[in-house]
């Protein structure tokens, strides 16, 4: 039983959404290379939320099924049992937009949207989405690196990603960092 709420706190804090009291940015449509998203990208900052904060680690991990078409692995490790706890889906790309259907056991098929803001694709990756519900709008962010260093510098990383955001005229977003600690 344990194990479930684990794995449904890891869930909840994979796709995590802070609130927002204006409408979605517009993001232009861009092209960007699908190919070289393939491979494991690691969690380092994300939007601020607190559903996730019995899990470290972690990661996702796109391959490449067809042309714009992803298999995706999201993974991530409980710092309650140190256990890894895995949720796939299935992604599409559409110039810089990623839509992803994601099967999560109990609850069913659960759709995200996130756009690729910028990459350099060898070693950072800033994701952007926005969800309006009635009045509401939710804007919700990650920024991944391919390879984890030894000092997780938050005011770098943040750098980098509130400076993508402003490229874009994308509002500010407010980050936390991922707990890399031991992370292999």
């Amino acid at each position: 039983m344990l194990n479930i709420l684990i794995f449904l706190c890891f869930v909840g804090g994979a796709f995590a959404q802070s609130s927002n009291n204006g409408p979605c940015v517009e993001i232009p449509c861009e092209n960007i290379d699908n190919e070289k998203l393939v491979g494991r990208w690691r969690d380092v900052l994300r939007s601020k939320t607190v559903s996730d904060e019995e899990m470290k680690c972690l990661e996702v991990n796109f391959t490449l099924t067809a042309p714009g078409k992803f298999k995706i692995i999201y993974s991530a490790r409980s710092k309650e049992d140190n256990e890894y706890y895995s949720v796939w889906g299935k992604g599409q790309i559409g110039g810089n937009f990623f839509n992803t259907t994601n099967h999560l056991p109990v609850f069913g098929l659960y759709p995200v949207g996130a756009y690729v803001v910028e990459s350099d694709y060898n070693s950072y990756l800033v994701l952007y989405g926005c969800k309006c519900e009635a009045s509401t709008c939710t804007s919700y962010g990650w920024f991944k690196v391919r390879k984890l260093n030894d000092t997780l510098d938050f005011n770098y990383y943040n750098e980098i990603f509130q400076n993508a955001l402003r490229k874009k005229n994308i509002p500010h977003l407010e980050m936390e960092a991922v707990d890399t600690t031991d992370c292999p």
